[in-house]
Order: C-alpha cells, then sequence, then structure tokens
C-alpha cells in the first residue's frame, strides 16, 4: 500500500511538473484555475503524506498493541499460576492450622488412654525419684511415627518450587507442610530421673498412629542421644518452617503485585481494546481514503487532459490571432495608403471651396453695389415723387390765387403765372427727362452689369459643379472600392471576432468546469480533513 502510494505521490509530483510547464503558455484565467488546482494537489500530497505518517503510527501502536498483548498473556500466565500457588499456600496454612489445633488434642488423648499421664505415683519421695534416675527401673517414652512425616517434608522442600502436584512415598498426595512445629511432650525431669516420659504428637495425617514402648534402663543414654536428635530435627524443622513462613509472606507480597498487576492489564485491556477499535476505524477509513485518493486521481488526470486540450486551443487561438494581427496590419497598410488619398483629396476640395468661397464673396460684393445702386434709384424717384406732390401742391395754391384775384390781375396773374409756370415747366421736363435718361441709362448699365454678373455666376457654377461631379466621380471610384474592401474586412474581423467569442465562451465553460471541480475537491479535502482531526482526536 505505502509502494502504491509513493507510486502516485511519484506521478502526482510529474503532472504537477508538466502542469507547470504548461502554466507558462496559458491564459491569465486559466493560469489562475491552475495555481487552485496546483495548491488542491499539493494539499491532497500534503494530506497523503500525513495519512502516511498516520498509517506509520498506527503500526507501530499496532506492534506496541502486539508487544502488550504478548505481555499481558505473559503476566496472565504468570498471575494464574501465583493464584494457584496462592490457593495452594492458603490449603497449607489452613492445613497447618487444623493440625496445630488437633495435634495437642492427640497428644493429650494418647497419655490419658495409655495411663501415661502421671510418670508415677503421688509420694513424699517423688522428689528425691525425680532428681536422679532409679538404677533398676524402667520408664515409659511416647514414640510418634515420624519417619512418613520426614520422608513427606523431604519430597515438599524438593517439589517447593514447581507447581506440579507432589507426592509421597505411599502414592497417595502428600499433606501440606505445617506452619507450626509440632507438639512434643517430655516427661524428663532436670535432676535424672529414674522414669521418663517423652510424648510428640504429630500434626500430618501419616503420624497419626503412634506407639507407648517400655525401655529399660540401660537403654537411658541412647534414648538421650535420640531426643537430642529428635531435639535438632525439630530445630531444623522449625527453621524450615519459619522460611516456609518467609516464602509465603513473600508469596502474599507476590499476590499484592499481581493484584496491581491484574488492574493493570485490565487498563492495557481496555486501551488494547479502544487501540483495536482505532485501527479498524483507521483501516476503514484507509479504504475510504483509497477510493477517494482513485477518485481525485482520476480527476486530476481528467482535469490535466482537459488543461492539455485548452493549451492545445490556446495554442492554435494565439497562431490564429498572428496571423489575424498580421492581416490586420495589411488592412491597416492599406487603410493608411488610402487615407493618405483622402486627404490628398481633401486638400484639393478645400482649395477649390476656397476658389469658389472668392467668387462668392466676388459675387456678393457685386450683389451690395448693385443693391446700393437700386437703393439711389429709389431715393431718387422718391424724390421726384416728392416734387411732383410740391407741383401739385404749388397748381393748388395757384388756383387758390386765381381764386383770390378774380378781377384784379386774373389775367396778368395767370399769364405770368403762366408763363412762369411754362417756363418753369420747362426747366422741370428738361431736368425730368435729363434724369429719367440717366435712370434709364443707369438702369440699363445695371442690368447689363448684373447679367454679366449673372452669367459669370452661372458659369463659374457650372464649371466648379462640374469640377466637383468630377471630383466626386473620381473619388466615388475608390472610395465604393475601399468600401467594399472595409465591408469585407469587417465580415471577416466580424466573423473571426465571433469565432472568437464562441472559443472564449468554450474556454470559459472549461475554466468554470475546472472551478467546480477544484470546489469539490477542496470539498473531499476538507472532509478528509475533518476525518483525520477526528482520527488524531480519538487518539
Amino acid at each position: 500500500m505505502e509502494a502504491r502510494l509513493d507510486d502516485l505521490l511519484s506521478r502526482i509530483a510529474m503532472e504537477t511538473d508538466e502542469i507547470k510547464e504548461l502554466e507558462q503558455q496559458l491564459t491569465d484565467g486559466q493560469i489562475l484555475a491552475n495555481k487552485a488546482l496546483q495548491r488542491d494537489l499539493k494539499e491532497v500530497i500534503c494530506g497523503l503524506q500525513e495519512y502516511l505518517r498516520g498509517l506509520g503510527q498506527q503500526t507501530c501502536s499496532q506492534l506496541q498493541a502486539d508487544r502488550l498483548q504478548d505481555e499481558n498473556q505473559r503476566l496472565q500466565r504468570f498471575l494464574e499460576e501465583a493464584r494457584g500457588l496462592c490457593r495452594q499456600q492458603e490449603e497449607d496454612r489452613s492445613h497447618a492450622h487444623t493440625k496445630v489445633r488437633v495435634a495437642p488434642s492427640l497428644g493429650s488423648q494418647g497419655t490419658q488412654d495409655s495411663g501415661l499421664e502421671l510418670q508415677f505415683p503421688s509420694s513424699p519421695d517423688r522428689g528425691q525419684q525425680q532428681g536422679g534416675p532409679s538404677a533398676g527401673g524402667g520408664y515409659w517414652v511416647f514414640v510418634p511415627m515420624v519417619h512418613q512425616e520426614r520422608e513427606c517434608v523431604c519430597s515438599d522442600d524438593q517439589n517447593n518450587d514447581g507447581l506440579s502436584d507432589r507426592s509421597c512415598r505411599g502414592g497417595s498426595p502428600p499433606p501440606p507442610p505445617p506452619a507450626s512445629p509440632p507438639v512434643t511432650a517430655a516427661a524428663a525431669s532436670a535432676g535424672g530421673t529414674d522414669a521418663r516420659t517423652s510424648l510428640r504428637g504429630s500434626a500430618s495425617p501419616s503420624s497419626k498412629s503412634a506407639s507407648l514402648r517400655c525401655r529399660p534402663p540401660k537403654q537411658k543414654h541412647t534414648e538421650d542421644a535420640e531426643c537430642l536428635k529428635e531435639k535438632k530435627e525439630l530445630q531444623m524443622e522449625t527453621k524450615w518452617l519459619r522460611h516456609k513462613l518467609r516464602q509465603h509472606r513473600c508469596v502474599l507480597q507476590v499476590c499484592d503485585e499481581l493484584a496491581c498487576l491484574e488492574e493493570t492489564l485490565l487498563k492495557r485491556r481496555a486501551e488494547l481494546r479502544e487501540s483495536d477499535r482505532l485501527l479498524l476505524e483507521a483501516e476503514r477509513l484507509r479504504g475510504l481514503t483509497g477510493g477517494q485518493v482513485d477518485v481525485l486521481l482520476l480527476r486530476h488526470l481528467t482535469s490535466t487532459s482537459s488543461l492539455l486540450e485548452a493549451a492545445q486551443h490556446l495554442r492554435e487561438l494565439r497562431r490564429r490571432r498572428e496571423e489575424e494581427q498580421l492581416t490586420l496590419w495589411e488592412v491597416e497598410a492599406a487603410i493608411r495608403s488610402r487615407h493618405q488619398e483622402f486627404k490628398q483629396l481633401d486638400t484639393k476640395m478645400k482649395a477649390a471651396a476656397n476658389r469658389l468661397a472668392g467668387v462668392l464673396s466676388d459675387c456678393q460684393e457685386a450683389q451690395r453695389h448693385l443693391e446700393s445702386l437700386t437703393c439711389q434709384e429709389k431715393h431718387k424717384e422718391q424724390r421726384l415723387a416728392r416734387m411732383k406732390e410740391e407741383h401739385r401742391a404749388a397748381l393748388g395754391q395757384l388756383a387758390e390765387l386765381r381764386e383770390e384775384q378774380k378781377l384784379q390781375s386774373i389775367i396778368k396773374d395767370l399769364l405770368e403765372q403762366q408763363e412762369a409756370l411754362w417756363s418753369k415747366k420747362s426747366s422741370t421736363v428738361s431736368d425730368v427727362r435729363s434724369e429719367e435718361q440717366k435712370l434709364v441709362s443707369v438702369k440699363a448699365e445695371h442690368r447689363s452689369h448684373r447679367a454679366e454678373l449673372k452669367r459669370v455666376l452661372r458659369e463659374e457654377r457650372s464649371r466648379m459643379q462640374e469640377q466637383v461631379v468630377m471630383k466626386r466621380k473620381e473619388l466615388s471610384a475608390p472610395q465604393q472600392l475601399g468600401q467594399k474592401d472595409v465591408k469585407q474586412l469587417r465580415d471577416e474581423l466580424q466573423e473571426k471576432l465571433n469565432r472568437r467569442r464562441r472559443k472564449r465562451s468554450s474556454l470559459q465553460e472549461q475554466c468554470r468546469q475546472l472551478e467546480t471541480r477544484r470546489r469539490h475537491t477542496v470539498r473531499r479535502l476538507s472532509v478528509l480533513e475533518a476525518e483525520r482531526s477526528h482520527t488524531h482526536f480519538i487518539k
């Protein structure tokens, strides 16, 4: 699994390097999208590395849990052995207590039944008899059967360290060792009495049978030696029992320690169960993350393929853009040449317009002069009309004078007035005629001048119109051709722009798809991060 993940990480690193190379050829929007995808891939790689570290920690914890389980099993076995030993020690102690309680009663009962409770009948010489033994009298000795007990004790000493069952010589399971020394009853006095009674009670089941033996006085020294030997044996047995007591106390201490170990083992078992649960959860999460990693890798492969297609499409667009720029430069050069021609024609038209403006200004000046002459004519006509009115007024006055001078100087005055009027009339008529002739001559000159000006103006206008028509014809042909070329170029450019817009919309759609995939990847990574944090929190 780790090798597969390392392989996937190396493949992801190679793909990120390829993406870095492609980023240099993509547009700004695609570069941003690739950077976002690169960040997502880095986050995925970091998450996978953390997941691998978590798997390593989980494997370490699994190994530690296995070691703890082995130690737990070993401690459980040791605890079971210790418990068995403790039970055995408790049984031994209970048997020892029962032996301690039973042994004195057996000894006293034996002495009472055998009549050895009192060595000698009461007599006044008892002290003397006890002070020194009699020469010819014998004594009773209570001899227990201690051989089987010794053999059982020896076999118990040999098999004390093991945990298997122990056996005695007779084949039956032996009793546990006594916890206290056996009860002995000796009736020997310190002053060397003639008769002494030695009693000993055994606590083991094999020493229940005892015998009373009557020994002759000659065997006194041998019996003393045997008593000393038995005393030494009893001392050895006491030491052995004390040693057993110390061992029993050590065993009790070991039992306490084992109880502590048992509590520790219970805690360790709880920890192991928790670690097993965490391991199962980690295995489940590893399976889930493995599937998610496959999905993410598939999406990464699809995104890289789409990025490669987008890069190829971008290269095609750049090539077409270069071709369009070349054609656009050619069109701009043609438009600049046509623009220069249009500028030259514009300067020519401006010069012709200036000349036409000069002619029009001359015409306007002549028109103004003609208007001034007509004004003068009008003034003269008005003055003539006033003179006629004055003449009519004068005639009216003459009529009044004639009416006033009816009788006195009608004829004289009339003749005089008639002569004066005729003279005045002739002068005025001559003046009027001369003025009319002058006016007619001026009107004729004005008409001729006006007609000449109109003729010249018409000629100039016709000539300028012809020139303008010719110039317009000259300009219209290349302008129509230029308009056709420009229209055709505009159509081509519009078509290319439409194609580029469609391609741009498709690229934007791809970018949106990549953005949605990136967001989906971010959501997946956030879910993985939450699960990983949850697992860390559980740990």
